[in-house]
């Protein structure tokens, strides 16, 4: 049977179902679609978290929700999937679990990555990277330090790379290929938005042998995207085409549709230079059809000006003004928006400085709390040892250790506790020893 029977078989199965057997017949659906349908994969997984909405079963509830999210991030969708995730994480959350909690806390603080709110994706990135530290989860570490350094890429790029080259070593270390594909893509965007453009491409070619050992088509595309991007950034622009239209191909391949409006626009600008005008028009009216659909305000805006650039160039003047003034629309709409996004980008630079502090407080305080222990501990040994029958001898006074050997009492004491001893000779004592100082006048 072709597989798309089978799925209209189990479709027709479903609406005959219910309960158990109708959550079943859900799962089927998921396994034989294999996410190539986000909105099938939506309407399924909303269709068995309601099934599931009184089930004790948070794991599996939990599971469905994450997968909606998953898919809603994929089309970008970014504010429903962020919905998903807190939902998910105020339902769901069994309290103890902390590695539950770090997973998605990241998946949260991709979300508000997405829609530009570093402050509270910083927040959530961090809560995650304490979680990992605390339960020693070094690639779960790694994940959260690539996410951070993400996040303060805007506004620092320079302290960004440090999270990446930190998330990398440690990724090298435990030769996680699926996640060191991540840092070395990460690094690669980092050092192209600082113009080393060389060591850029570097990075990015080394993510791209990495996806294709994995067998990873969206780290592919992803990896050809940063490769395009490198190329043009040393002065090779048909080199950063051949390599763009490669990511275009994976990413479509894929579904990814916002990445795909990205390259279209990226590969449109590359004509500009190239005085392809034409194919340029054509890839940025792609692009705007794409981001439109999305409702992505900032890739909307980028398409209208690079749209009334090219119109400028062919002398297509009202087309230019038409483009300009749809672009000036958007840009004052979004004014506030980006205003706010600056003021963020200043507030992450500042809590980024500030939350490090914070964890190094934090971890100082542990040193001590150690230290203090160790401490009680010592002085509750020597409490105990200072307390309860000491063995004396009722002659020289020596006292007997637990090992069976006599020691003078101060120098027993002295072992045993921090006191120490100074000599003199009290009154009755020294007229014993020298009487001659004490004799009385006639």
């Amino acid at each position: 049977m072709q597989e798309s029977e089978t799925i209209s078989e189990l479709e027709k199965k479903l609406s005959e179902s219910a309960g158990d057997e109708k959550l079943e017949v859900l799962k089927e659906l998921l396994e034989e679609i294999k996410d190539t349908d986000p909105a099938k994969t939506i309407e399924f997984c909303e269709m068995s978290v309601d099934l599931l909405k009184d089930s004790q079963d948070t794991v599996l509830r939990s599971y469905y929700l994450n997968k909606k999210g998953r898919m809603l991030f994929s089309i970008g969708e970014f504010h429903k999937a962020l919905k998903c995730f807190l939902f998910d994480l105020e339902e769901n959350y069994v309290d103890g679990d902390q590695a539950h909690r770090a997973s998605m806390c990241n998946r949260i603080g991709a979300m508000y990555l997405r829609i530009s709110d570093y402050s509270k994706a910083l927040d959530y990135f961090m809560e995650a990277l304490k979680i990992r530290e605390e339960l020693n989860d070094r690639e779960g570490m790694a994940h959260a330090l690539s996410n951070i350094g993400s996040t303060i890429a805007e506004s620092d790029q320079s302290k960004a790379l440090e999270y990446f080259q930190r998330a990398q070593k440690i990724l090298k270390d435990l030769g996680n290929s699926e996640l060191l594909w991540l840092a070395n893509a990460n690094l690669s965007v980092s050092l192209y938005d600082l113009k080393q453009y060389d060591k850029a491409l570097e990075y990015a070619e080394d993510a791209l042998e990495i996806a294709k050992t994995t067998g990873n088509e969206n780290d592919q595309g992803n990896s050809f995207l940063a490769i395009g991007n490198a190329y043009v950034g040393l002065g090779l622009p048909e080199k950063g085409i051949e390599a763009l239209a490669e990511a275009l191909r994976l990413k479509r391949a894929t579904g990814d549709k916002f990445r795909e409006a990205y390259i279209l626009l990226s590969m449109a600008e590359v004509n500009v230079e190239l005085d392809n005008d034409d194919k340029a028009l054509e890839l940025a009216l792609e692009s705007l059809e794409l981001v439109e659909k999305l409702e992505v305000k900032y890739s909307i805006m980028k398409c209208y000006d690079t749209i009334s650039q090219i119109h400028e160039k062919t002398c297509r003047f009202k087309k230019a003004l038409e483009y300009n003034k749809k672009y000036t629309e958007i840009k004052l709409d979004i004014s506030s928006e980006n205003n706010t996004n600056k003021y963020n980008e200043l507030l992450v630079a500042y809590e980024t400085e500030t939350k490090e502090k914070e964890k190094e407080i934090y971890r100082l305080k542990n040193v001590e709390l150690v230290e203090a222990n160790e401490g009680l501990k010592q002085a509750l040994i020597q409490v105990k040892t200072l307390r309860g029958l000491l063995p004396i001898c009722s002659s020289c006074k020596n006292i007997r250790s637990d090992d069976g050997y006599w020691a003078s009492i101060e120098v027993y004491i002295g072992e045993h506790s921090e006191a120490e001893f100074t000599h003199g000779i009290c009154p009755d004592c020294a007229e014993k020893l020298y009487p001659e100082l004490f004799k009385k006048d006639d």
